[in-house]
């Protein structure tokens, strides 16, 4: 019996104790632009020149969604989910009986918990929000088109590939404003910035046309699939039947971003 009876006080403080907090779910969505861009070069071997062009995978539009408790009117913790969606980039080589067009974008989803630290104030409440990313199905594609001559007879190639797979750790931070409409209901904008590389650990032929033919059926696995690895065997034989290899690769998804959302309270004080 006294066990019971301690369950149950336990329990009616563990509930109190939630119902005392204050719960919200918020949604955001903005721009971003790449922190880090290499530069690559687009040749024009017909004039001989190198134009020099910075790529960056980074740009694009992060989106998100995320469930916070209040433990104060001063401090939160937040779990998200956020989707980055990337922009192409396109960049092209001119040969003297070939052009070569490519288009890159990568795409991230990744969970995010955080702290957010605010002075509490009613109507126009600044914050900051600190938090680590877990980057899970993360991939970038490659859309390519060539067209050209060999020995003077025309052709045309296309196709599409995918490198994906592995998760990767980053951070994130941010500085907002929110305004508060009503007790429910608020309005916010923040800056955000984010650290994270990606490192895929497979790439495949999504597509491959070549002469308007899809072509992609008869190729061998070891020409349609590969893997990318931390040592590269230069003399290692693969079977036609097995993905080849590639020298593994990092590619920096970091930005920074404009944010502009809405939040929703859901519990009361």
């Amino acid at each position: 019996m006294k066990k019971f009876t301690l369950l149950v006080a336990l329990a009616l403080l563990i509930s109190t104790g939630l119902s005392a907090q204050k719960f919200y779910v918020r949604l955001s969505a903005g721009p971003a632009l790449s922190t880090y861009s290499p530069i690559w070069g687009e040749y024009n071997y017909e004039d001989d020149v190198v134009t020099a062009k910075r790529v960056g995978l980074g740009n694009g539009i992060p989106a998100g969604a995320a469930f916070g408790i209040n433990f104060s009117k001063y401090v939160a913790f937040e779990i998200g989910v956020n989707h980055f969606f990337g922009f192409a980039t396109k960049f092209e080589d001119v040969y003297s009986t070939a052009t070569e067009t490519y288009w890159l974008k990568g795409n991230m989803l990744s969970i995010l918990p955080s702290i957010v630290i605010t002075p509490g104030l009613d109507k126009i409440n600044p914050y900051a929000r600190f938090g680590f990313l877990g980057g899970v199905f993360g991939s970038v594609t490659e859309k390519f088109e060539g067209e050209g001559t060999i020995e003077g007879i025309s052709y045309t190639e296309e196709y599409l590939l995918k490198d994906y797979g592995g998760i990767c750790i980053g951070a994130q931070s941010a500085l907002g404003i929110e305004f508060k409409l009503n007790p429910v209901i608020s309005i916010f904008a923040e800056a955000q910035l984010t650290a994270l590389s990606y490192a895929p650990k497979k790439g495949e032929y999504i597509t491959y046309e070549y002469n308007g033919e899809d072509v992609l059926d008869n190729m061998d696995v070891k020409d349609k699939e590969w893997e990318y690895v931390k040592d590269l065997d230069l003399d290692e034989q693969i079977p036609d039947t097995d993905p080849d290899k590639e020298l593994a690769k990092t590619i920096s998804f970091s930005n920074y971003g404009l944010m502009i959302g809405i939040k929703f309270n859901i519990g009361t004080k």
